[in-house]
């Protein structure tokens, strides 16, 4: 059987990270630590070796012995005979235009006659310069030197040589991360291929995009395929951090063999072991943690308590710990103590804003019930008092979770009657209910108890068919969605495994792959451009998930799908709104501008994150620094701007390099769409032409509900 279906997502490498790849600013930083060192006659001496490095360093000694301690600091200039740095952009897209500026400082302490050469390699279009230049002591020369990107995205080195006759005395190199400006095209087709039987990716298919951008990647099972590398790779490389994701993308870790991890680590943005990035995932839930004992969606000084959360949590640490990994026994402590409080009903003061909040009281206290059947400390008089009073709408999960909670504390009748009761729940549409639930990860997290606490395999079977049947319907998936399918896949492969067999063909070029887990594998570049075939060479069914994907040199189209919408509109910085002619942007180096964001949406969704990706030649005004020009400077419409953040649920915002990060609420609860407008104020930093990235609108929880706005083709970036 087979099923295909269009995604359209954003950014450098299928929707790995939301907005696209993170540009990587390549900054130096000097660190070097001596150690202990004998001190004789009052003095040490210490050998340091320091990098090619210009500027300045903060020296810092600490003695002692054994009553006495002291210490001191100093700054210490670090120059080179000639001092060459470029300034450049901190990230360019792919056909964009921009320019560098190299900077060469002669302190040779006497007239010389310099020869600089700079080239530039990589996916740059440039011509090679050589200038001659006679410079005094101290002065300052500056070379212009233009480029512009080709339609690959990758890694740019800027090379500078500087010799005085042939003599060296500069060779410096610099690098630039070059990113795709415009949404990855991604499809996906599931299969389930019988022995003998093949799937074919043929190259019309492929035809439509720049053959060096083609990638795609296969899941093989011989279970139900739930793609579980593709999950890991999504988790590891979500980019935004509020307590539900900081967990869902520390969780892989527990699961991910050493091989998929080496196999993905790729994907990271710096080497990590696996109990660092564990310990360190613990360290973030942990900072979330309130004086009460619960946990904030962003920061313990959140307004709002995350009741669902906090037993969220409390999953991760109990089943972190059952696999051997050290946890703060406090931590575990404090939050068990608050989950007790939830099922007695002593913490509803601050809950999360739900459509039912009964519905949802009784979610969550019936997810604590269930963890604190895990850690033994649960009490069978307050499940039975919960099971006497199921909301109408009860979420199947949740019964399951009271199910196997008077299970664990030995009361078996009641564990069947609750769970008989999740079998029939009704699969209507649910209530928004702030669990961060859907159908795909409800049905998949029962699945997984059910696997997990040997308490109905053949439901359990089913009940991942199902998901893989709701998968082939779905364009996008939550964190939370993902996470499931990883436990999911994890438990049925621990309950039924089974090798397979297979040939992939691509360019003419023939590979065996086999294994005995789910696998993914993947292939990228100009030989997909021919098209590829896989073969069931084995003695069953073969479980299948091909997604490929391509990037084309034309921006996408303006997208309003589940009744929200992002539009960008710029102001100049005394108000007045400014309109792009010809479909350009025009500034000037050093010019500010305001840029709006509107958000609509017909419906109350609290869960909304907005991205707004910067045009290469911009750079973003942190209202987090103090030396910034400030929103509450600005008047528009005849309000301040801050006088407008106020009026809306701003949840969380960021500041990056190459773009504007917003959660938010918004919409109401009549139906009426309404708008919310945020703000940020950009600088024009670069010469240049650059491509402009739409906006992207989305609800975490509910990926199908996303927007993506209009905007102007190019940003120009005039010299004063």
């Amino acid at each position: 059987t087979e099923c295909q279906h269009r995604r359209v997502r954003y950014g450098g490498d299928a929707d790995l990270t939301r907005g696209g790849d993170m540009a990587r600013s390549e900054v130096q930083i000097i660190s070097l630590y001596s150690g202990l060192v004998d001190v004789v006659g009052g003095e040490a001496e210490i050998p340091i070796t320091i990098p090619d490095f210009n500027g300045r360093l903060r020296l810092m000694a600490l003695a002692y012995d054994d009553t006495r301690s002291g210490s001191t600091e100093k700054e210490v200039r670090v120059a080179a005979p000639v001092v060459a740095q470029l300034s450049m952009p901190r990230f360019v897209a792919a056909g964009d235009q921009s320019l560098v500026a190299l900077d060469v400082t002669n302190l040779t302490g006497t007239t010389t006659t310099l020869t600089i050469s700079l080239s530039a390699n990589g996916p740059v279009r440039s011509e090679s310069l050589l200038q001659q230049v006679t410079l005094d002591d101290q002065q300052r020369h500056t070379l212009t030197y233009p480029f512009s990107t080709t339609n690959a995205a990758g890694h740019i080195d800027f090379h500078a040589e500087i010799r005085d006759g042939e003599k060296l005395l500069s060779d410096k190199h610099w690098g630039l991360n070059s990113r795709q400006p415009y949404p990855t095209q991604t499809f996906s087709l599931a299969s389930s291929l019988d022995p003998e039987q093949s799937l074919a990716l043929g190259p019309d298919k492929l035809s439509q995009w720049s053959p060096d951008t083609l990638k795609a990647s296969l899941s093989l099972s011989a279970n139900i395929n739930l793609s579980p590398e593709e999950q890991i790779e999504h988790l590891l490389r979500y980019p935004y951090g509020c307590l539900e994701q900081t967990i869902s993308a520390a969780y892989p870790w527990l699961y991910a063999t050493d091989s998929q991890i080496n196999q993905l680590s790729n994907y990271l943005e710096e080497p990590a072991g696996r109990s660092e990035v564990i310990e360190n995932g613990l360290s973030s839930i942990a900072k979330r943690q309130m004086s009460s004992g619960g946990y904030g969606l962003w920061s313990r000084d959140d307004k709002a308590e995350e009741h669902w959360l906090t037993a969220y949590a409390a999953h991760f640490f109990t089943d972190a710990r059952e696999l051997g990994y050290s946890i703060d026994e406090t931590l575990l402590r404090t939050t068990l103590e608050r989950l007790l409080q939830y099922t007695r009903n002593k913490a509803s003061l601050r809950e999360r804003w739900s459509e039912d909040p009964g519905l949802y009281r009784f979610t969550y206290q019936a997810y604590a019930h269930y963890l604190l059947a895990r850690n033994n400390i649960a009490s069978l008089a307050d499940i039975r008092a919960a099971a006497e009073q199921i909301p109408e709408q009860a979420t199947a999960l949740s019964l399951l979770h009271l199910a196997l909670a008077a299970k664990m504390q030995g009361d078996k009748q009641l564990a069947d009657t609750l769970y008989q009761k999740s079998v029939t729940a009704g699969s209507g549409k649910r209530p928004y209910i702030s669990d961060y639930g859907s159908d795909i990860r409800d049905l998949a997290q029962q699945a997984r108890l059910l696997w997990q606490h040997d308490f109905d395999s053949k439901r359990a079977s089913n009940l991942t068919e199902e998901v893989s049947q709701l998968l082939r319907h779905r364009k996008y998936l939550s964190t939370q969605e993902r996470i499931a399918l990883l436990q999911l896949s994890r438990e049925q492969a621990r309950h039924s495994p089974d090798d397979w067999r297979a040939i992939l063909t691509i360019a003419d070029k023939t590979e065996a792959i086999t294994g005995e887990t789910a696998t993914r594998i993947t292939r990228q570049g100009e030989g997909l451009s021919q098209g590829l075939t896989l073969t069931n060479t084995g003695k069953g069914r073969l479980y299948t998930q091909l997604t490929y994907q391509g990037h084309s040199t034309e921006p996408p189209t303006e997208v309003k799908s589940g009744g929200v919408s992002v539009e960008r509109h710029y102001w100049s910085m005394k108000g007045e709104q400014l309109i792009p002619a010809d479909n350009r942007l025009e500034l000037r180096t050093g010019d500010m501008l305001l840029v709006e964001l509107v958000v609509s949406s017909d419906a109350y969704r609290p869960d909304l994150l907005l991205v707004d990706l910067l045009p290469a030649g911009l750079e973003i005004e942190n209202q987090n620094l103090g030396d910034t020009s400030k929103l509450e400077d600005i008047r528009i419409d005849g309000e301040s701007i801050m006088t407008w953040q106020r009026r809306y649920d701003l949840r969380h915002e960021e500041y990056r390099d190459d773009r504007y990060v917003a959660a938010l609420a918004s919409g109401s609860h009549s139906g009426e769409a309404t708008a919310t407008r945020l703000f940020y104020i950009a600088r024009a930093v670069t010469p240049g032409t650059y491509k402009v990235p739409n906006p992207l609108l989305e609800d975490m929880y509910d990926p199908e509900v996303r927007a993506v706005g209009s905007t102007p083709a190019e940003l120009v970036v005039q010299p004063l």
